[in-house]
């Protein structure tokens, strides 16, 4: 069960029955008696923290109620991890027959009929993959590993899109998000190591430096073309680059999508991005314009220049946009690695 094992190991540490609720709060947005169950330990661990801070609790009386804690926090991670198996049983099935019965099929009002059979594109695209697919566990260690190679792009305290690093000094995202913080003017800056109930505001920027030139050509491809750009930065910690894969993917392989949504993601009036997220979903173009990729994936704006992952986490292209209720679309890496060298740099082999 994997929610409990995440719960297993927190517990075992310092504040670790904080972080343990704080994580089920966050997995329960689905089930509202748990997500009740959640808020109300994390409330009784906090008097009972501060009756030990103040002395007014014995030292068994600790233990006896942290340990009541402990069994309520497994309990509930228990419930989430039936929740989802119950839906992802459900909903493998429906995946597994959409995608037999949409193999060779290429008549648009055909393809429309097999997809509105489904009880619920969304929830099998976001649920049974993922579930099939992903484990929980495996993908939570992937995030940390990766937080300090993708950041979120700012200017002027404002989100414009996603980043990460293709050399230990270089980063790529979308030209589209360049125009984007030109048109608000100032310096862009990028955030890294954004996860979880981290304070953005206490993350150090970086400021993103010159574009690459060689002779007459510059680091990039327009918004009509690949639509990519490549900045130096000068890192203020050492830190490791995405390697590139050079394999391409094909219809229904399962991706995966790291970035940093930001407006709908965010509370409203807000500016910022949200912490790393992910998104997943399946390929289900591989020839559109420029050889560009359709996935299923729900990213939310503020996702562009978002590495795509297949499901071995191997970089397979750029995320570049997603219309609300459509397919999103992404940029082969090789494609763009095949630019870059025409023009003189190496950044992506």
């Amino acid at each position: 069960m994997e929610i409990r094992e995440i719960v297993e190991g927190l517990v075992q540490k310092d504040n670790g029955i904080d972080l343990a609720f704080r994580q089920l709060k966050s997995r329960a947005r689905r089930d509202f008696s748990m997500r009740t169950a959640t808020i109300t330990g994390l409330a009784e661990w906090g008097d009972l923290a501060t009756k030990k801070m103040k002395g007014t609790v014995t030292s068994e009386g600790f233990q006896v109620g942290k340990a009541q804690l402990v069994d309520r926090a497994l309990m509930i991670a228990d419930r989430l991890d039936s929740n989802v198996s119950h839906d992802a049983d459900l909903l493998i099935g429906e995946h597994q027959r959409l995608a037999n019965e949409l193999q060779g099929k290429t008549d648009a009002v055909e393809i429309r009929s097999i997809l509105e059979s489904a009880a619920n594109v969304t929830t099998f695209a976001e649920i049974a993959i993922a579930r099939k697919y992903f484990s929980l566990s495996d993908a939570i260690k992937k995030m940390l590993e990766l937080r300090g190679q993708i950041c979120a792009i700012i200017v002027q305290d404002r989100h414009i899109g996603t980043g990460f690093l293709i050399t230990d000094r270089h980063i790529i995202s979308n030209y589209h998000v360049l125009s984007a913080g030109l048109s608000i003017g100032g310096p862009m800056e990028c955030v890294f190591d954004f996860v979880g109930d981290v304070d953005f505001k206490d993350l150090p920027r970086t400021p993103l430096g010159d574009i690459p030139q060689s002779g007459d050509t510059r680091a990039w491809s327009k918004e009509d073309d690949l639509d990519y750009v490549v900045w130096e930065v000068e890192m203020q910690t050492e830190r490791s680059a995405i390697p590139a894969s050079n394999s391409s993917l094909k219809r229904f392989d399962n991706v995966v999508i790291l970035g940093h949504p930001g407006i709908e993601a965010n509370p409203p009036g807000s500016k910022g991005p949200a912490p790393l997220d992910r998104a997943i979903g399946a390929i289900w173009d591989v020839n559109g314009h420029h050889n560009s990729i359709a996935h299923t994936a729900r990213t939310a704006p503020g996702s562009s220049g978002s590495p795509i992952f297949s499901e071995e986490y191997k970089l397979k292209a750029i995320h570049h946009h997603r219309q609300i209720g459509e397919n999103g679309h992404g940029i082969p890496i090789a494609a763009i690695a095949k630019d870059l060298r025409t023009k003189g740099f190496d950044f992506l082999g």
